[in-house]
């Protein structure tokens, strides 16, 4: 099928004009919302610690969301130390709760009651204590 001319032309300019628009948004975008990582035990490849001076420096992230617990009865085997080193660092943090209920525990209040058990004196970014 032939596309008349001046239809390729004008698709042509769309897209040099949307792809326009979009590049000069991003800039704007990037610099309006911080961005950090959520960390959890799978960012701990063999136990390894995260370099949170590279993230928070170099890195150009701003906080860290660290995974505190899951199910009705586990707590993230690396929370602690994360905790403790985004709260060295004064980086704006927060935690959360991986939900499982329909797993082995199946009750959504337990695994709220033991979120709160576990980060309750918290201090950091929302969504702590946000159920």
């Amino acid at each position: 099928m032939r596309v008349p001319k001046r239809v390729g032309v004008a698709v042509a300019a769309l897209t040099a004009l949307v792809g326009a628009t979009v590049a000069l948004a991003q800039p704007s975008f990037a610099a309006s919302y911080l961005v950090g990582p959520d960390v959890s035990r799978y960012q701990h490849p063999n136990g390894a610690a995260i370099n949170w001076d590279t993230v928070l420096g170099s890195g150009g992230q701003s906080f860290g969301i660290v995974k505190a617990t899951e199910d009705h009865d586990f707590t993230s085997p690396t929370f602690g130390q994360d905790w403790a080193k985004l709260q060295a660092k004064n980086a704006i943090r927060g935690t959360y709760h991986y939900a499982r209920p329909s797993g082995t525990g199946g009750d959504a209040v337990a695994e709220a009651r033991y979120y709160i058990s576990v980060t309750g004196t918290l201090r950091g970014l929302p969504p702590d204590h946000v159920l």
